[in-house]
């Protein structure tokens, strides 16, 4: 500012001069203090500046619960979710068709040896449910919360198919191993989704049919701990939890079943999110280990099939 213009202001009086001028009480003659509005004047401003602010802030937070009251009546209905829901149970029964999978960990060398570990397996649980399990990821992982700890983590994906094709349970279950120190503890966490089902693209469902989504509240999130004196009964031959695991979990909540006093909203979008992304790595898994199938199977036929010898 240059000292003595006219035209020029103190930038003090910036901001009450830019609500006087809006309100029409000032001209643009040179400024004057007893062109100062009064203080009914800056009141009156000043209140409906704050009544505008608090009504968008209202209608913003009208939106803002009418989209949480709609997600939670519609169960976290989620178009991707229900495509992947599909794609997924499409690819195993491709895969279980074209069999070759090895059944179980495999024997001791195999569990000893990190370059023979199988990433994909068949068997049966506990309950003698037959499944399909993925290995999402297997190493160590750190925890810095007070003092750094490191862990053995092994992450799995159990896939439940119906005999009609389907599926009829996926489980994301993470399971780790506190080995650092004179005691350990081991914990789990599991995503349970009981009946993923393609609702949107159903089989049989008419053209021009309204579109409609799974519901997803029954989402299950369970943790589970135990200290290093109980037995790992949980465990198999290869350290992993079996799918359906003799151990009690010590929380577990379903995504929407309870009404009253149900998850924060946050908290429930974050844990369909979760889901969501677990579900894309495994159908990327799962289209690559379709693919290897397809072309063991073209190899296979064209050994069979080449009578000149060229592959001898």
């Amino acid at each position: 500012m240059r000292a003595g213009d006219p035209d020029s202001y103190d930038t003090d009086h910036s901001f009450l001069l830019s609500f006087c001028i809006l309100a029409g009480t000032l001209d643009f003659r040179p400024f004057r203090f007893d062109m100062v509005p009064s203080m009914k004047t800056l009141a009156l401003i000043l209140v409906l500046f704050a009544s505008q602010t608090f009504a968008q802030a209202l209608e913003d937070n009208i939106v803002y619960r009418e989209a949480v009251e709609n997600a939670r009546k519609s169960g976290f209905g989620d178009l991707e979710v229900d495509n992947l829901h599909g794609e997924i149970a499409a690819r195993v029964k491709a895969i279980l068709e074209a069999g070759g999978l090895p059944e179980g960990p495999g024997n001791f060398e195999e569990l000893t040896d990190g370059a023979k570990v199988r990433p994909v397996i068949t068997g049966k649980d506990r309950a003698g449910k037959p499944y399909l399990r993925l290995r999402l990821r297997d190493g160590f992982s750190i925890a810095s919360t007070e003092f750094p700890s490191q862990f053995v983590f092994r992450a799995h994906c159990y896939l439940y198919p119906k005999e009609g094709g389907g599926l009829e349970k996926i489980v994301f279950q993470f399971y780790r191993i506190n080995h650092s120190g004179s005691s350990y503890v081991r914990d789990m966490r599991r995503y349970i989704h009981p009946d993923p089902r393609d609702q949107a693209q159903a089989a049989g469902k008419p053209i021009g049919a309204p579109l409609e989504l799974l519901n997803n509240s029954k989402l299950t999130v369970e943790f589970y701990e135990a200290p290093s004196t109980v037995v790992p009964k949980w465990e198999g031959p290869d350290g992993v939890p079996d799918g359906a695991p003799d151990w009690k979990p010590l929380s577990t909540l379903e995504l929407n079943t309870n009404v009253k006093d149900p998850i924060p909203y946050p908290k429930q979008a974050q844990i369909v999110l979760n889901y969501k992304k677990l579900l894309r790595r495994v159908d990327r898994l799962l289209a690559r280990v379709q693919k290897m199938k397809i072309l063991d199977r073209n190899t296979a036929l064209e050994k069979v099939i080449d009578y000149n010898g060229s592959n001898y």
